[in-house]
């Protein structure tokens, strides 16, 4: 008998599914993973998250050859580039970057305001979570940083950092802190800078 002969149509349907939607299943766990590879120091933790962004890709239609080199290189910008490719594309990304310019406004023509850019909706929530934990972190380890500028000596405490916003994390593009914005999780401030709203 033929592979597949025991299933109903329902749940052939739900195998093809998984396979058609494999590169968004990974999406989620591959952004948390560039989030963390952009703030992580630790030596130990950078060779952990690599491995796993190597097992993840794998099960993706991420170009081996291209996965090969960048895992190699440990170009997290790199990285970053496929994750957004496999959260925006509904085809294969297995033949590297588009060589035309993807549906949704380049970053660079992107206005920064709260109703700025095109259509978001195709923006995975796991990415718009992952990006906003990104931006908490980079935003607490600024701070932290700032204080202790200012505060070089223990005996010296009290002074806290008037730090309230910074550049988001580039591995995450324009478009998805802009949604951020409409979805009143961010605020702009201009020049690049974006601050995280109260009680967010």
């Amino acid at each position: 008998m033929a592979k597949g002969e025991y299933l109903s149509n329902y749940q052939q349907k739900v195998v093809r599914g998984y396979y058609e939607n494999r590169d968004t299943i990974f999406v989620s766990k591959l952004s948390s993973i560039v989030s963390d590879l952009a703030i992580t120091k630790s030596e130990k933790e950078v060779g952990r998250l690599w491995a796993k962004a190597k097992e993840f890709l794998a099960k993706t239609t991420a170009n081996p050859a291209r996965v090969q080199k960048l895992v190699a290189e440990k170009n997290l910008e790199e990285l970053a580039r496929i994750v957004n490719e496999l959260a925006n594309s509904k085809g294969d990304v297995s033949k590297g970057p588009p060589q035309t310019p993807a549906p949704t406004a380049p970053a660079a023509a992107v206005t920064p305001t709260a109703d700025a850019g095109g259509p978001t909706s195709d923006i995975p929530p796991e990415m718009l979570k992952s990006a906003l934990t990104a931006f908490k972190k980079r935003l607490k380890l600024t701070i932290l940083n700032d204080e202790s500028r200012l505060a070089p000596r223990a005996m010296t405490g009290g002074k806290k950092s008037e730090i309230t916003a910074i550049i988001p994390p580039d591995q995450f593009p324009k478009e998805v802190w802009d949604e951020l914005v409409k979805q009143n999780k961010l605020r702009y401030t201009g020049q690049g800078f974006y601050e995280l709203l109260p009680g967010v």
